[in-house]
């Protein structure tokens, strides 16, 4: 007899994770390879953000990026202690689209537009 699971599971499928870091909040945006997710905000919290992901997410790969700034490498750092891959990006530094490359256009991610 077959069942149905109800489990998440996102095993093998990219998350990509915008973070938009200000000092009491970070604006997080969470896309599929396919669609928008989901767009919230939250406290400044790489732990935080950890657990969400692996909650709703289970088994994906998470990709991040943030801006550089006033606010260091520290989140940098916690993301990757995680198990999130995460890349810094310069003030103004397009990237493109591409699966290909650098995963998705940063501000996109961020704003969308």
């Amino acid at each position: 007899m077959l069942t149905q699971s109800k489990k998440l599971n996102f095993e093998g499928q990219n998350i990509y994770v915008g973070i938009d870091v200000h000092l009491k909040s970070w604006n997080v945006t969470i896309l599929s390879d396919q669609m928008h997710l989901k767009t919230f905000n939250q406290i400044p919290s790489p732990e935080k953000l950890s657990n969400y992901l692996n909650s709703n997410y289970p088994k994906a790969v998470y990709k991040s990026a943030y801006e550089a700034g006033f606010c260091g490498y520290w989140a940098h750092r916690r993301l990757m202690d995680l198990g999130i891959e995460n890349i810094i990006v310069m003030y103004q530094t397009p990237i493109t689209w591409t699966k290909k490359s650098n995963w998705l256009s940063y501000s996109r991610i961020i704003n969308w537009g």
